[in-house]
């Protein structure tokens, strides 16, 4: 069973308590999908340093409320998935084989970028759920052969899933109106974004910094971006790109999510 790739903007924590398109089209997916024999999740908001990836290995993972500021109710939801100490060894010799420096880290939990998501996607929380971190700052040819190392695991039916933002400047939004009108700046970068996805075109994406438009109003900071490229490093030479969902929030905060599958 080939599972695909997924590269999800998670928006801010309140999107667990939303229902509008966004979260209806990861609900649909979710449904959609052939049940995965694990998940593999690599979060903006799990970084890690000195190029090492860590790779949780719990086999209860406890979740991290890695926000403050906002309603209760978001810090009272619970998503008991269990984790798979054996397919995060699995995780760690693949990377190390690959050269990529790797380790076991059996404390860490999972950041609101994986349980976020995987409540919509998988609300019953019964898939084992392994989070790997982030390098950064790192290269984003380290990221992208990160996915790379890991791509094998679709076929024994792992979905690998990179957890950032399309478009992520929290100082330019505007807080006060979620359906606020969208910025042409961050529809600019998108337009350009989606394009060079959807025509698979890695030397472009990999030039992003001085080839996007708008680029540092997109991206103050890269770490919302790198996980893009850890889903594009898990692309087979089969798989096309499929917009998932394409809405905005706070006036430009992109929620732009794609599937990579296989063309058949």
């Amino acid at each position: 069973m080939l599972m695909p790739a997924l590269f999800i903007s998670h928006g801010t924590p309140l999107v667990a308590l939303l229902d509008d398109n966004y979260t209806q089209a990861l609900t649909e997916l979710g449904q959609q999908l052939d049940t995965p024999r694990a998940i593999v999740v690599m979060s903006a908001h799990g970084l890690s340093h000195q190029g090492v990836v860590e790779v949780t290995a719990s086999l209860k993972p406890q979740l991290i409320y890695d926000f403050s500021g906002f309603p209760t109710a978001l810090y009272q939801l619970q998503y008991p998935c269990p984790g798979s100490p054996q397919l995060a060894q699995q995780l760690v010799a693949q990377l190390s084989k690959a050269g990529i420096p790797a380790v076991l880290n059996s404390q860490a939990g999972l950041d609101h970028g994986v349980w976020i998501p995987l409540l919509r996607l998988f609300p019953s929380a019964q898939i084992p759920v392994i989070q790997i971190s982030l390098p950064y700052p790192s290269s984003l040819a380290h990221i992208f052969n990160i996915g790379q190392a890991l791509q094998s695991l679709r076929q024994e039916g792992v979905l690998l899933i990179g957890s950032g933002s399309a478009t992520h400047n929290l100082s330019a939004l505007n807080w006060q109106n979620l359906q606020s009108t969208t910025d042409t700046w961050a529809t600019t970068f998108m337009t350009w974004l989606k394009q060079k996805i959807q025509q698979d075109s890695l030397d472009q994406l990999f030039s992003y910094q001085s080839l996007a438009p708008y680029v540092t109003k997109a991206h103050p900071t890269a770490e919302h971006f790198y996980p893009l490229f850890f889903t594009l490093g898990g692309k087979t030479n089969r798989d096309v790109a499929e917009i998932l969902t394409d809405s905005y929030y706070y006036g430009n905060l992109s929620m732009f999510s794609f599937i990579l599958k296989s063309a058949g």
